[in-house]
């Protein structure tokens, strides 16, 4: 999909850039307060609990991003760089 933004209305555009991210976190937003509300006949520390955890869960997985978005980043400039050496090898023979 692409998507010119200086050309294009701009309301439209962020839409079709911006909906699997809002469908995905009302997924995770009803997820969770279905949680809460089954924790929630267990008791307020029960609910706490929950809370707290997916605090901790959400900070984990953030962290665990960073390596993955370096490494994409590595990896492009590796695939490039060895797109221009093969370009070029074929080009001299």
């Amino acid at each position: 999909m692409k998507v010119d933004l200086l050309r294009e209305k701009i309301l439209p555009s962020l839409l079709k850039l911006a909906w699997p991210l809002m469908a995905t976190s009302f997924v995770q937003v009803t997820y969770a307060l279905v949680d809460m509300m089954w924790l929630g006949r267990l008791g307020t520390n029960a609910v706490a609990a929950a809370g707290t955890v997916g605090t901790y869960v959400w900070l984990i997985n953030s962290i665990m991003l960073i390596p993955k978005i370096e490494f994409l980043r590595l990896n492009k400039r590796i695939t490039s760089r060895l797109f221009l050496v093969l370009t070029s090898y074929i080009c001299e023979k």
